[in-house]
C-alpha cells in the first residue's frame, strides 16, 4: 500500500518484471482525489505476459462476465480465437488464449490473455494481415462500460498498445479495442475504441466478408 500521498498529484504507475518486462514498463497514468482509498481497482492491475511473441491482455473489475477474442487474419487462418476456440502455437492460427477471467467461474482474478506467435524470422506477426481484438459482453452492453476494461498488448516485455475507458450504450456488445498488423518489416498497432455489434468477420463467414474499417 502507498499512504498519505499528495491529492492532485499525477503519479506515474510502472511494472517491472525480472525476465518478463523490458526495463519499466508504465501502465497507468493516475491522479489521486481527497481522501480516497484504491482497491481492487482494475487500472491498477498490471497484469504481465511472457516476453514471447504478441500477447494481447484483458482486465476489468470483477464480477463481471466479458471475453477475449482475437480475430486473426481472415484470408489466413480466418479464426476467431478465444475461450471456445482456443486455437495453438504449434499449428494454424498460430495464436493461443490462455485463462478464463469470468466471474462464473470462480475465478478472482478477472484477466485474459491470448497470445500471437511471431514470424520465425521475423519481428512480426505470422501472418499478414490483421489482429484484431475484441471483448464481448453477455449482458447486452451493460457490462462493458461497467467493468472499466483495459486492453495492452505487448511485445518484447514491453506495452505497445493500451486502449481503455470504453462508452457504450445500450445494446452495443462488443468492444473492438483495435488491432495489429504488419507493415513492410515492422508491426503496427491501431486503437480503435469502439463499440457496436459488428464484429470483424462473422465466425464461419465465407472469405471476403469482412466489415472492418481502412486503418
Amino acid at each position: 500500500d502507498l499512504l498519505n500521498l499528495p491529492a492532485g498529484t499525477l503519479l506515474k504507475l510502472q511494472v517491472y518484471k525480472s525476465g518478463y518486462t523490458s526495463g519499466y514498463q508504465t501502465y497507468i497514468y493516475l491522479t489521486l482525489g481527497p481522501g480516497t482509498f484504491y482497491g481492487g481497482d482494475p487500472w491498477l492491475l498490471a497484469p504481465v505476459p511472457p516476453n514471447k511473441d504478441f500477447n494481447v491482455v484483458a482486465n476489468w473489475a470483477s464480477g463481471y462476465d466479458l471475453d477475449l477474442r482475437v480475430y486473426t487474419p481472415y484470408s489466413n487462418p480466418g479464426q476467431v480465437v478465444y475461450s471456445n476456440n482456443p486455437g495453438s502455437l504449434l499449428t494454424a492460427p498460430f495464436t493461443r488464449w490462455f485463462r478464463e477471467g469470468a466471474y462464473v467461474t470462480g475465478d478472482p482474478l478477472p484477466v485474459e490473455a491470448v497470445r500471437i506467435k511471431k514470424n520465425p524470422s521475423y519481428a512480426y506477426p505470422y501472418y499478414s494481415g490483421y489482429y484484431d481484438f475484441v471483448l464481448r459482453d453477455y449482458v447486452n452492453g451493460a457490462n462493458l462500460n461497467a467493468a472499466n476494461p483495459i486492453m495492452r498488448v505487448w511485445y518484447g516485455g514491453a506495452i505497445k498498445l493500451m486502449t481503455a475507458d470504453p462508452s457504450c450504450t445500450a445494446g452495443s456488445y462488443l468492444w473492438w479495442a483495435g488491432w495489429l498488423y504488419r507493415s513492410g518489416s515492422s508491426t503496427k498497432y491501431t486503437d480503435f475504441n469502439s463499440c457496436g455489434t459488428v464484429a470483424p468477420y462473422a465466425e464461419g463467414d465465407p472469405i471476403g466478408t469482412a466489415v472492418r474499417p481502412t486503418p
